[in-house]
């Protein structure tokens, strides 16, 4: 701290980090089906868990697709569960896997404390990092599946062989399921 007769400072830093691991998912009343639970439905469009909870894994594991590319009639390429290249109507449930985590990995504040003479000031930063984010909003307006109004981005989407390889095709009520829960919105 630094102290004189009409002034002073203090100042606190702090660092913590994050990491967890499920050990169990029963106990005496609770006996589940598998070593896993799944959670966090993102209604519409995606319809389905966002988040899994396996025995042995991390909380906060988001639970979704890999996307690697955009084929040629604009629909997304996905990466199956040996790694492998499928199209969109190959892919399968079970080629889901933890596609990040929202938990930050480490969190970091700095608090001041001044004086001077009879008026006092505080000033406090927190941040974290190490996270990822799902990102809902790009969701709802980069979706393409409805006729709601859209991100400008989607102005850059695929039209035709040759372009986007970043956003598939607008198709309204999505019946190639290009919103499934993916990388893409992570």
């Amino acid at each position: 701290p630094v102290k004189t007769k009409d002034f002073e400072w203090n100042t606190d830093m702090t660092f913590s980090t994050n990491k967890n691991k499920l050990v169990t998912l029963s106990n005496d009343l609770y006996k589940p089906q598998n070593s896993y639970i799944t959670s966090g439905d993102a209604q519409i469009p995606i319809y389905g868990p966002t988040h899994r909870l396996d025995v042995g894994g991390a909380i906060g594991n988001f639970w979704g697709y890999k996307v690697i590319d955009i084929d040629s009639d604009g629909k997304w390429i996905y990466e199956d569960q040996n790694g492998n290249a499928v199209e969109s109507k190959d892919v399968k449930i079970e080629d889901r896997k933890v596609i990040g985590n929202g938990l930050p990995k480490h969190y970091l504040g700095w608090n001041n404390d001044f004086r001077y003479k009879n008026f006092d000031l505080s000033i406090f930063f927190q941040g974290s990092y190490g996270n990822d984010i799902w990102n809902g909003v790009r969701v709802s307006h980069e979706g393409m599946e409805s006729t709601y109004n859209q991100f400008t981005s989607t102005l850059n989407r695929w039209n035709g062989e040759g372009s986007s390889n970043t956003m598939p095709r607008a198709i309204y009520a999505d019946p190639n399921r290009n919103n499934r829960a993916s990388t893409r919105w992570v």
